[in-house]
């Protein structure tokens, strides 16, 4: 059997294999590989829902991962859905365990208190917290001893800090241990999408780094004696759009009546509410007739111009979505939707938050920029497959550890 390295770079887009081609660790695990391009994400494409369907081969329907971020608004829905609990299928870190295999994440979504040997999970706290005790208490107890020699590198959740100390607990987790199946997630890249626009200079700074934390992995597989024992993916997550305005539906749906406020922005109570998922929203209604009122608001908006599609419970099924939500929205072109009342409808774009900040995502799937998928030193044949989906990542993954494939995944491998 061969060893799995699974490296996400969030946010990184088919069309960056051209500006990377000749950065350090791309430039290498581009040769000689089984090259996918244009995957199709899943809906809404945020990152959560994202990853839940690599480590499990089926859409958000059946995995319960339906957006990052719990709902909550009467506190600014600060949790995310950052525990293996909040899964609602197994995933492949569940099967590997059942054949002996030893495990491994690092700040990979929705893995915290998660059944995996050697676990440094993506969560932080709401407030500034330099040190993230939050990512102890939901780590393995193997991990305890590394996070400290390396917790240093954090500034609370912000990258390339944050980035940076998972890669050296990847690195120390490998020297110690060499888990037969490693996950990393990374997110520099997808930063600096969302603070300058899908194509900057910070943007082409973040895909070097990236370039150099691969190059540091393929490097001590090397010096370890298991690079040619192991197998190592590189993909993305999920593509972005630019935005110039965000709209707050939220606002409409207060002077509606449906919302109840401090004043300030705060949310004490609400009949309706659309929780942001970017470039798209979830509407949240507590009966009958605020979802009456509620769609009428939403017509509205459609009219202004601020929201494109309205997906019902029954059109959002059929993009593998579901959720206690009554309806889907959909923005216009170069819009966000955001979480805001107490506020003006059509604001500037903020980069104080990553749903409305230059670029965003939670579009449908088919708009704009896809990621790739990229398997390196499988001692396959190398090829390139021009599109596939985000749901037959899971069983390809399987297929390269040489497990058994799960009957009625949503996916089929690609291999």
């Amino acid at each position: 059997m061969r060893k799995l390295v699974v490296i996400s770079v969030d946010s990184l887009f088919t069309s960056d294999l051209e500006m990377v081609k000749d950065l350090p660790g791309f430039k290498e695990v581009l040769e000689d590989s089984i090259v996918v391009k244009n995957i199709e994400c899943v809906y809404p494409t945020l990152t959560y829902p994202c990853h839940a369907t690599i480590m499990t081969g089926y859409y958000p329907a059946t995995h319960g991962i339906h957006h990052n971020e719990v709902l909550e608004p009467e506190h600014n829905n600060e949790d995310w859905y950052w525990y293996y609990n909040d899964l609602q299928t197994k995933t492949i870190f569940d099967y590997a365990k059942e054949k002996g295999l030893s495990t491994a994440a690092v700040l990979w979504p929705v893995t915290a208190n998660g059944p995996i040997d050697y676990l440094i999970p993506e969560i932080w706290a709401p407030e500034y917290d330099v040190a993230n005790r939050a990512i102890l208490e939901t780590a393995s107890a193997l991990t305890e001893e590394i996070y400290y020699h390396h917790k240093h590198l954090l500034n609370w959740k912000k990258n390339p800090d944050f980035d940076s100390f998972g890669e050296a607990c990847l690195l120390e987790i490998v020297d110690r241990y060499t888990p037969d199946v490693l996950f990393l997630h990374q997110a520099s890249l997808d930063h600096a999408r969302h603070v300058a626009g899908t194509e900057h200079e910070l943007v082409s700074e973040a895909r070097k780094k990236h370039g150099h934390w691969i190059e540091n992995i393929l490097d001590l597989y090397k010096r370890k004696g298991i690079f040619e024992e192991t197998t190592f993916v590189v993909l993305g997550d999920h593509g972005q759009l630019n935005i110039q305005r965000v709209v707050s539906i939220n606002e409409m749906l207060k002077r509606a009546g449906l919302i109840q406020t401090d004043g300030k922005g705060k949310v004490l109570s609400y009949e309706a509410y659309i929780q942001s998922a970017g470039i798209s929203g979830h509407l949240y209604i507590a009966n009958e007739a605020a979802g009456i009122k509620a769609l009428e608001v939403l017509d509205e908006a459609k009219e202004l111009g601020y929201i494109d599609h309205i997906f019902d419970k029954e059109d959002a099924k059929k993009h593998g979505l579901i959720g206690a939500f009554e309806y889907v929205v959909e923005s216009s072109m170069l819009t966000a939707i955001s979480n805001e009342v107490d506020s003006e409808i059509v604001k500037e774009i903020d980069t104080k938050d990553y749903k409305y900040s230059k670029a965003t995502h939670g579009h449908l799937p088919t708009k704009g920029d896809q990621p790739p998928f990229i398997i390196y030193n499988s001692k396959l044949p190398s090829r390139v497959i021009e599109s596939a989906r985000l749901v037959d990542e899971f069983p390809t993954l399987m297929q390269l550890l040489e497990l058994e494939i799960p009957e009625g995944l949503d996916g089929k491998t690609l291999l």
